[in-house]
């Protein structure tokens, strides 16, 4: 399986890693003791991701699996079996693979509110003699990898201490090498000080692992078990909580504030998937691949796909709350202690978003002001999970500099007062920025003095932000002055669906000669009409890929889109770039697609012969390589690229449709709502 990258993530890592959770091998193919159809398919889903990552190119140094091996517990007659066709699916990789036990491989935590397979000496036996150690490390490249038995955690088995002892003296021992930790348990799902529940484990383990976990050397600790994407801090350490490649845990649908589609949630195959970890010198990046279910039976040829991991400056604005703690309802009304749900937990933090996000090539969140605003968004706003990640502030009306610093000190910030009274904001705005480390980005608000509110018939209430690029020629001298003095750092332009994005580019560059600013343009999504759905998917396709070619081609220039998600109720009802599900729309699979295709490429403006030859299509060089960007459904495609005047080579390698087999894994999602897709082409001639 080829790995292609964007630009952004062209560096060479020191080596890469696969980590994989709740595989859920069954004892039979297609079958298997629990209830549910999308355990049954758990094998051959299993057999499809040990495809791709045997044939990964490049390799990875090894693969991590993170328990829940195979779903008969030790107890059933199955558990045997099971294990037999894990080993089957795995003998071909070529590297490494190391395993921790899960629940369902040594039994589940000590439990005296459920009833359980509780872990004991006669499983770990079993599972020792079948898989190896429980609990191990090795070193790599000067890594430390530590790999653990969370199982044993409060067990009151003799192993427990032993094991305590071994993990402290690994850590003590790590000198100077970065840790990276591994188990099936998590610590905690929302809070290092939530109660014990099924999910987490329990005090006073809990307490003592965090205390390991804090520890300067650790980078990273990645987890499974609750078969959903989290991620999280510990201290410095990042904590990743994977999801399945077999199955949703549906109990956790209540994040989603849709009705669940498959099997109630469960077989809802676009949160499955795993983990690609690339270790850097100076870090790592984590990278989530989404298997949507794609699964080979034992009789079925290997098909593996590409994967495209992707990651540009180009922004999106997160409106809602992308790290919201949604409740989990109870199901029992006479469960002990008043637990919610079966399971006993309380609501974690969904970041589905920022997987979403990280995992379409949008490496640049921005939130509204309430991120800073309570100690718990806070520790939102700092487990976005990008490295290098830029977080802006929004800033109405006086500057809180105390809160901003408290909540973002030593982040990369942009702090965004609006334009009413510049004058007398001289220096402040300037001051909040210094104090956070941040750039000052000016905003115009347009509001009720505004003469744009009333249009002869009828009268807006709706706030509008940003500068036109119509109006800039008044504001160039008082632009360029705040700028020369310090005052501000740039402005933010508002641009609407239907933008000419390619003439503003050449507007805007001509306004950055002109004043020193560096700009960032906010392309909505929303139509004109605040009682309307604007639903044209292949008009954000457009937008989006002009968009990401245009952030190539000059630097002082930023491109934000607004919004991520859908609306898809109240005011101003729109398509974005993923549904209300998370799943991406076409605007979204064309902007991977192409961020992956400039991959380490070199971008430049086209020379003027070939932009004569395109006619009205943007143009770019790509290393030394003229190629047009073309959008559209694949009839009208066609007849653009035999317009154009010059014959365009199809069969290039950078050519290639949002979802053939490269880089689909999507044919059950429609590339827009008419088949709408984006086209780099090479042209020849």
């Amino acid at each position: 399986m080829k790995i292609h990258k964007s630009a952004t993530d062209a560096r060479t890592p020191t080596f890469s890693f696969v980590v994989l959770a709740d595989t859920h091998v069954n004892e039979v193919e297609q079958g298997g003791s629990s209830p549910f159809i999308a355990n049954s398919r758990a094998n051959a889903r299993a057999r499809q991701v040990f495809d791709e990552i045997a044939a990964m190119q490049p390799a990875p140094a090894f693969v991590v699996h993170l328990g829940d091996i195979v779903h008969p517990v030790p107890s059933l007659p199955g558990f045997r079996p099971a294990v037999g066709h894990f080993r089957d699916m795995t003998a071909a990789l070529p590297f490494p693979l190391h395993v921790v036990p899960g629940n369902h491989d040594v039994g589940d935590k000590a439990i005296d509110w459920m009833p359980a397979d509780v872990v004991c000496d006669a499983y770990l036996a079993e599972y020792r003699e079948l898989f190896g150690p429980d609990w191990f490390a090795f070193d790599h490249l000067d890594r430390r990898f530590v790999f653990m038995n969370s199982l044993l955690l409060n067990s009151g088995l003799a192993d427990e201490a032993v094991q305590q002892a071994w993990l402290t003296g690994q850590i003590d021992t790590a000198g100077d090498r970065r840790v990276f930790l591994f188990m099936h348990y998590p610590p905690f799902i929302h809070s290092p000080t939530e109660r014990g529940n099924y999910d987490n484990i329990d005090e006073p383990g809990r307490s003592w692992l965090l205390s390991q976990l804090g520890r300067p050397s650790v980078e990273a600790v990645f987890a499974g078990h609750v078969h959903n994407f989290w991620i999280d801090r510990i201290d410095k350490a990042w904590l990743y909580m994977l999801p399945s490649t077999a199955f949703v845990r549906h109990d956790f649908t209540e994040f989603y504030q849709v009705a669940p589609a498959t099997e109630f949630g469960r077989g809802d195959a676009e949160r499955f998937g795993y983990f690609v970890v690339d270790v850097f010198d100076d870090g790592h990046v984590a990278y989530s691949v989404r298997t949507l279910g794609a699964s080979r039976l034992p009789d079925q040829p290997v098909r593996v796909p590409a994967q495209r991991f992707s990651r540009t400056w180009l922004g999106r604005l997160c409106r809602r709350r992308y790290r919201a703690s949604p409740p989990v309802d109870r199901k029992h009304a006479d469960h002990r202690h008043w637990r919610r749900s079966e399971f006993g937990r309380s609501g974690p933090a969904t970041t589905t978003r920022c997987r979403r996000c990280s995992r379409w090539g949008s490496a640049w969140p921005r939130c509204p002001n309430w991120t800073g605003a309570r100690p718990s968004r806070a520790l939102a706003w700092r487990c976005w999970p990008s490295r290098g990640a830029l977080r802006r502030l929004e800033v109405g009306g006086a500057a809180r500099s105390g809160r901003a610093t408290r909540c973002h000190r030593g982040q990369r910030v942009r702090v965004e007062p609006d334009h009413r009274g510049l004058r007398a904001r001289q220096g402040r705005g300037a001051g909040l920025a210094s104090a956070v480390a941040a750039r000052c980005t000016l905003c115009r608000i347009r509001g009720g003095a505004d003469d744009t509110r009333f249009d002869g018939k009828h009268f807006s209430h709706f706030v509008k932000a940003g500068f036109t690029v119509d109006e800039l020629p008044a504001y160039r001298d008082q632009i360029a002055q705040a700028v020369a003095q310090g005052t501000i750092d740039g402005i933010t332009i508002r641009a609407e669906p239907d933008a000419d994005l390619v003439t503003a580019a050449e507007v805007l560059g001509r306004f950055c000669d002109d004043t020193g600013a560096r700009l960032l343009v906010s392309v909505k999504l929303a139509g004109n009409n605040v009682a309307g759905e604007r639903t044209d998917d292949g008009q954000t396709v457009s937008l989006a890929a002009r968009a990401l070619l245009l952030s190539r081609l000059d630097d002082r220039i930023q491109w934000l889109f607004d919004t991520f998600m859908d609306v898809d109720r109240g005011y101003f009802p729109r398509h974005a770039f993923i549904d209300r599900r998370f799943n991406p729309r076409a605007a979204a699979q064309a902007w991977s697609m192409i961020a992956a295709q400039l991959s380490g490429a070199t971008v430049s403006r086209a020379t003027r012969s070939s932009l004569a030859l395109a006619g009205h299509d943007l143009v770019v060089m790509v290393d030394g390589k003229a190629l047009v960007l073309l959008t559209g459904t694949g009839q009208e495609l066609a007849e653009r690229a035999a317009g154009i005047g010059r014959p365009v080579d199809w069969s290039a390698d950078i050519v290639q449709a949002p979802n053939d087999t490269l880089t689909g894994r999507w044919p059950q999602l429609p590339a827009g709502a008419n088949g709408v897709q984006a086209w780099l082409a090479v042209l020849t001639g």
